[in-house]
């Protein structure tokens, strides 16, 4: 069966052929380092290592992350103040946007909030919805982002 790995230090995932027989603990040997954990994609708890991608009821073509973050410190800066949360490391940054854009984050009005994205403190590029912030996590476990418009008019 074909899997898709998201690992800590790399933004997209990759496709990996896997036995649905392995253990998380073989899956973290064949494709990281030891001490490594295991999620399902959006999970809350890492799986553990005895059970297997069947006994997991991870199927084919499913998302898992590899990392050694437990949690992830998500900071998000919009318009000179900031903002943080822990979210498990396979959560996806979509979820983050919602937090940050919602109620509990800068609340930002239903209209304007398609007009923002999320773009990793530094970097140049706005992050897609699908990427785990474990992906984006420094090896503190932590990952910056700033809340930046989608079209800046220039004038």
């Amino acid at each position: 069966m074909e899997l898709f790995i998201h690992t800590q230090g790399e933004e997209g995932p990759k496709l990996i052929e896997v036995d649905e027989f392995l253990t998380v603990r073989e899956i973290v040997e064949m494709h990281f380092e030891p001490g490594g954990l295991v999620w399902i994609e959006d999970a809350e708890l890492a799986l553990e290592e005895t059970v297997t991608i069947e006994a997991a009821q991870i199927g084919h073509h499913g998302h898992i992350h590899v990392g050694h973050c437990r949690n992830v410190s998500v900071q998000v800066r919009f318009g000179g103040s900031n903002i943080t949360r822990e979210f498990p490391p396979p959560t996806r940054v979509a979820r983050v946007f919602e937090w940050a854009v919602g109620p509990e984050g800068f609340n930002l009005p239903a209209d304007q909030r398609p007009e923002h994205d999320l773009i990793v403190c530094g970097g140049d590029h706005p992050i897609s919805p699908s990427v785990h912030v474990g992906s984006l996590a420094s090896k503190e476990c932590a990952v910056c982002f700033d809340l930046a418009a989608k079209h800046n008019p220039q004038g």
